[in-house]
């Protein structure tokens, strides 16, 4: 294999890998969201459906402060991925070659 073509299949691997990294980056953002959005959301009287329910149950006071509790746990230990993102500008995204 030629150095030209090693680096072109290293960029289109690292390519796939930032497109992957992206994609669960907004999948993250959006579960993250959709946990503070149900947080915020947890008042007593408000209905909690859970599926297809659609009756719901009210929720108490007490219930809905232990909702958000609970969504606070899950927040603590999920809302930060276990590792960084940073771009590598070594390759010109152009030319799909190292720069």
């Amino acid at each position: 294999m030629s150095t030209t073509t090693s680096a072109a299949a290293q960029f289109a691997a690292s390519t796939e890998l930032n497109e992957f990294v992206e994609l669960l980056l907004t999948w993250h953002n959006k579960k993250v969201a959709n946990l503070r959005d149900v947080q915020e959301g947890a008042k007593e009287g408000a209905l909690l459906k859970i599926g297809d329910d659609e009756k719901g149950i009210p929720l108490t006071g007490r219930e809905a402060l232990f909702l958000k509790l609970g969504i606070e746990v899950a927040l603590i230990e999920l809302s930060k991925l276990p590792f960084k993102v940073t771009r590598n500008d070594d390759y010109d995204d152009e030319e799909g070659c190292p720069a």
